[in-house]
């Protein structure tokens, strides 16, 4: 037995073979058959708490942790059989050797974090509110996806060049100027791109909100990355750059629950002051009634001696912020107001004039 260890082949010996042969092996079982279990240990713990990210990210790196566990059971079989043919490397890999397991090491840590990327994009397109539209959410997660995976792929190409010798810095700096140079000439453009990106994201508005920005006012139409399109009460559609709206504030009339109605009613001169308070008492009661008005909000008050009116304000909240059903709201309790003032025997007032002459007024019946 001893003489057969003692052989050797291209100047490495038997018993050195066969060591790195049963180590190969062994770490083989190990791989194959405990890797699985550890797998289904974690995915058993991670149902059981309910934690159904950590499993997402466990299967993403899944392979990638095999691969890199057979690469350094590989890795250290051929440290064995190589430590003993040339004895100057013992205990040191030559560096091509070194180099090519930290290459393909890279190379499968990169592919991990490739595939961690595409995970990373499908949380954000589930945390992503439903209000967005699909082209603008596609186009946000596809943006971060692609930026992260390019990231990924660039930091790895550098480590690999300079695991080659290649110097970066060079070819670092002419980026950086190139780029300053894209950034400068397309500086609104990415802008409006960011705060798209913003926009989206913090949800300032959903589709069909009624909004006011600056001097425009409408309803929502398009959410895109470089605009926003809204279309006016008078169907016209303007076009704002994301970045007016990241700069300005932007009034969302359809995140109230409820809407404020306020007017003026005015009766004719001539009403008595008992009257006054019996129809200001009446007016706010019938509000009240109303099935679709915030009762604690209504306040009907006499106010002012107008040029032909005595003036009531009133005021209520209606419990809609639907322009269509506030219109309907605002309907019904005017017409019931109408017919609570004829019943009374009120009249409502218009703009009318009263000439009083200092002298009589002598009208005569001579024909001309």
């Amino acid at each position: 037995m001893k003489q057969v260890l003692e052989w050797s082949v291209l100047g490495i010996s038997m018993e050195r073979m066969l060591i790195a042969l049963f180590i190969f092996i062994g770490f083989r079982i190990i791989i194959r058959f405990g890797f699985p279990r550890y797998q289904r240990l974690l995915e058993k713990i991670f149902a059981k708490f309910q934690l159904k990210t950590f499993d997402q990210v466990n299967q993403a790196f899944r392979n990638p942790l095999k691969w890199i566990l057979n690469l350094v059971n590989l890795y250290v079989a051929i440290r064995i059989v190589v430590g003993a043919h040339y004895p100057a490397w013992e205990g040191v890999v030559p560096d091509g050797l070194d180099k090519t397991f930290r290459v393909i090491g890279i190379i499968i840590v990169t592919y991990a974090l490739y595939q961690a990327s595409k995970l990373l994009e499908h949380q954000i397109e589930s945390a992503t509110a439903n209000h967005i539209q699909m082209e603008a959410k596609g186009a946000v997660n596809r943006m971060i996806g692609k930026v992260l995976q390019v990231v990924i792929l660039v930091i790895s190409a550098s480590i690999i060049l300079n695991e080659f010798g290649y110097e970066l810095n060079t070819l670092v700096a002419g980026l950086g100027i190139g780029s300053l140079a894209v950034a400068l000439a397309a500086q609104d453009t990415i802008a409006n791109f960011v705060a798209g990106t913003f926009i989206i994201f913090d949800g300032h508005f959903d589709l069909g909100d009624i909004v006011r920005i600056g001097s425009e006012e409408g309803v929502v139409e398009e959410i895109k990355l470089r605009t926003t399109r809204i279309r006016t009460f008078e169907k016209e559609m303007i076009i704002v750059p994301n970045s007016t709206i990241a700069n300005s504030p932007v009034y969302n009339f359809s995140r109230r629950n409820q809407r404020r109605v306020k007017y003026q009613l005015g009766v004719v001169y001539g009403t008595k002051a008992s009257t006054l308070k019996k129809i200001r008492a009446g007016m706010e009661a019938l509000i009240q009634a109303h099935p679709q008005v915030d009762e604690n909000s209504v306040m009907v008050r006499f106010t002012e001696f107008g040029d032909s009116s005595l003036n009531f304000q009133i005021t209520f909240f209606a419990d809609s912020a639907e322009y269509g059903m506030l219109m309907e709201i605002r309907e019904a309790v005017n017409l019931e107001l109408l017919s609570y003032l004829e019943k009374e025997g009120v009249g409502i007032a218009f703009p009318s004039q009263s000439i009083y002459f200092e002298n009589p007024l002598i009208i005569s019946d001579e024909k001309r």
